[in-house]
């Protein structure tokens, strides 16, 4: 049976006709007449939450539970283990919270390079471990005779005919050419194989040669009237001549300056400087002298003496130092391989070592030694011991006598009657690899690469707790 509509309207009137009508009243109330209610007392404030501390992390569950039994967590307390969040509850119990680590996130690009760090030290040079053979003209003179050469590798002997004997022997190694000087004063230029090239007459007795291989000059010292001449060797015209030193003997010469030193037979030695005519500086010897030797590296000069010792000077004859070989010093050399000065010491037969500034030993060498020169290709000297008519070979590396030559008839006595004229050093095995130098220094950092995009965590709150945001 339908339904009223004047009942309808009653009710909606009934309804609408409240002071605050209901929201239900079909249809709907104009909107109410009556004003809002005031606003209630605020409500007890809520109990703390149970926050957490993040104590570590650990990439497996097993070492986690090892060092953290269930029982021993405080509540709160809070491990990242494998990616996952684990709280200890109100029992010190864990609970795992779900996944709180994202998925790596993409790798960033490489950073620049780093600068290339300085070059290391140079490695020391490896010891050369090679045995050159035996090669080199040795010359030397005879009691009664021309100058003889000698073979080094099968000591073969080969008279310098028609050349009578020599008192002083100089080489040009670049040239490979001998000067020659003879009892009659004049110097002869030759080769290995006796062939004359040429002559200079000084016109007077020759008691010293030295030749300079850098300037190319022969000089040659005359005891009467005391001069010193200096001869180009190619042309063989006298340049100059060198006074003011009385009797001029025996000559040592620095390549590396080209000075000259001039023993005289007023027991002094002369520093002469490159080109001069006279000398610049003069020092008294205790005793006579025989051949000096100049280091030219230090520019130090060694002068044997009649005494048995062998002083040293710097290169403008200021003292420096003196050792006692023998009874007698004779001659001295010098080693430019190895930078050692030998000197002999006549009758006793033996060798003296000094190696910078230091007396190394004295070895025996045979009967008598007297004239020695060197080999520095090879570490060999060569020493003429004329008290067995021998050239006694030397090996620098031990000072020992490694073989000998017969010459025939007897060796001229004299400091500087002896030559070599040196072969270069073409076989042998190649010397060991120097040491590796230091490692150069680090380069420096490259710029980090770009962080890669991390992977948003997930949260999942264990029953119990409250909100850990």
């Amino acid at each position: 049976m339908p339904r009223n509509p004047n009942a309808f309207h009653a009710e909606r009137g009934n309804c609408c006709a409240q002071p605050c009508h209901p929201a239900h009243c079909l249809p709907p109330c104009p909107p109410p007449g009556c004003a809002t209610g005031a606003t209630g007392a605020t409500g007890a404030t809520g109990a703390t939450g149970q926050g957490i501390d993040l104590s570590g992390a650990y990439q497996t569950y097993k070492q986690f539970i090892i060092e953290h039994p269930n029982g021993t967590g405080t509540p709160g307390e809070a491990y990242i283990v494998g990616g996952h969040l684990y709280v200890a509850d109100d029992d010190g119990n864990w609970v795992d919270t779900g996944v709180v680590q994202g998925a790596t996130g993409a790798t960033g690009e490489t950073g620049a390079t780093g600068a290339t760090g300085q070059t290391g030290a140079t490695g020391a040079t490896g010891v050369c471990d090679c045995s050159c053979p035996l090669a080199g003209s040795l010359i030397t003179s005879l009691n009664f005779g021309s100058p003889i050469t000698i073979d080094a590798a099968t000591g073969n002997v080969t008279a310098l005919s028609p050349l009578p004997p020599a008192e002083n022997i100089a080489v040009n190694q670049d040239a490979q050419e001998i000067y020659i000087a003879n009892i009659g004063g004049v110097v002869t230029f030759t080769n290995q194989y006796g062939s004359i090239l040429g002559s200079v007459n000084p016109a007077a007795a020759v008691s010293g040669l030295a030749y300079d291989p850098v300037r190319q000059i022969l000089f040659v010292a005359t005891p009467d009237p005391g001069e010193v001449l200096a001869y180009d060797v190619t042309t063989r015209d006298l340049l100059y001549a060198i006074n003011a030193i009385p009797g001029s003997g025996q000559l040592a010469v620095n390549p590396a300056t080209g000075a000259l030193y001039v023993v005289g037979n007023d027991n002094s030695l002369y520093y002469v400087p490159t080109g001069a005519t006279t000398p610049q500086a003069e020092t008294s010897l205790a005793a006579s002298a025989g051949q000096p030797a100049v280091d030219p590296a230090s520019g130090f000069v060694y002068v044997p003496l009649g005494n048995g010792d062998v002083n040293v000077y710097d290169a403008e004859l200021q003292y420096e130092n003196a050792f006692h070989v023998g009874d007698t010093a004779s001659a001295a050399a010098y080693n430019p391989a190895t930078g050692k000065i030998y000197v002999t010491t006549g009758d006793e037969g033996t060798l003296a070592v000094i190696d910078n500034l230091a007396l190394e030993g004295i070895y025996p060498v045979g009967a008598s030694a007297d004239a020695v020169t060197v080999d520095p290709a090879r570490n060999l000297l060569y020493v003429a011991d004329y008290g067995d008519g021998l050239v006694q070979r030397v090996d620098g590396a031990t000072n020992a006598v490694a073989g000998s030559y017969a010459v025939p008839n007897g060796m001229y006595f004299n400091a500087n009657a002896l030559g070599l004229l040196e072969a270069p050093c073409t076989g042998g095995a190649t010397g060991a690899t120097g040491a590796t130098g230091e490692t150069g220094a680090t380069g420096a950092t490259g710029s980090p690469g770009s962080t890669g995009a991390t992977a948003p965590p997930v949260y999942a709150q264990p029953s119990g707790f409250a909100n850990l945001n």
